[in-house]
């Protein structure tokens, strides 16, 4: 919030008082750490709310505070806490009726979609691949700033795709595979199963070894449209290299998933006793 503040200086020039009010313009950011800025209040605000409905604060069927409430919780007007819940009944947390309390109707599901070790296991049933392009492309092509593991050699078909469940798309990928390997691949597979499953069944011994980066970050304005998504939602970026025996690299995928759709679990019992 901008707030004014006013003083009163006093200065003394040749043997006269002289008195005037200066204006002192200070940002002050607020309870809820909201502040203007190129992220609207609004937006601020729905991403603390949703937070809190992600994170299973607030389960479903809970009743919201009224709008006055939550104004003045996070000390904003009525006007951008209803446009808060506005954002957020789109997108299926929230259900907002006029006269009636605002309740929360978000249901998580027993376990996220994609494990950070699960991408070849079996594929739900209600699983489905929309490819969006797929074209051959040299191995000079691909980012080498986010290659962290092995080197490119020859040529690389890449896949972008949307993963989906239940036709609800849940990550966003760029996927190179190497084109000798591509060829092995049934026609068409890459439209209905995952490519790491693919090569695990058709690579053999040349994926000797998997590597994977994880970083958190937030969903750009592409993604957020692919994904269906607000702008800068949280999503699990991912990073997936297989190499041959001779470090080549035979596959690199770069994943955007939704966050709440995205979980890592390990066993960290060797670290700790180390």
């Amino acid at each position: 919030m901008r707030n004014v503040c006013q003083s009163v200086v006093v200065m003394r020039k040749g043997g006269s008082t002289v008195l005037f009010r200066a204006t002192v313009w200070t940002n002050i950011v607020n309870a809820s750490g909201l502040r203007p800025g190129p992220v609207t209040l609004y937006a601020q605000l729905a991403a603390i709310l949703r937070s809190r409905i992600l994170s299973g604060a607030w389960r479903n069927g809970h009743e919201l505070p009224n709008l006055d409430e939550l104004a003045q919780e996070h000390s904003v007007a009525r006007v951008t806490v209803r446009q808060a819940i506005q954002v957020l009944s789109h997108e299926g947390l929230l259900s907002s009726q006029r006269g009636r309390r605002t309740i929360v109707t978000y249901q998580p599901s027993d376990q996220p979609v994609a494990w950070s070790i699960g991408a070849v296991e079996k594929d739900a049933a209600d699983f489905s691949v929309l490819v969006l392009s797929k074209d051959e492309v040299d191995g000079s092509q691909i980012p080498s700033r986010d290659i962290f593991h092995g080197t490119l050699s020859g040529k690389y078909v890449l896949v972008r795709k949307v993963d989906k469940i239940g036709g609800e798309p849940y990550a966003v990928s760029s996927n190179y595979v190497s084109s000798p390997l591509f060829r092995k691949f049934p026609r068409g597979a890459e439209q209905k199963q995952k490519l790491a499953r693919l090569i695990k069944d058709h690579a053999g011994k040349t994926a000797a070894n998997w590597q994977e980066r994880v970083t958190v970050g937030t969903a750009d304005y592409i993604e957020a449209g692919i994904l269906e998504c607000p702008l800068s939602a949280p999503v699990a970026r991912v990073a997936r290299i297989c190499t041959d025996p001779a470090k080549r690299i035979i596959y690199v995928g770069f994943f955007a998933y939704i966050g709440s759709y995205y979980m890592i679990e390990r066993n960290i019992t060797q670290l700790i006793n180390r």
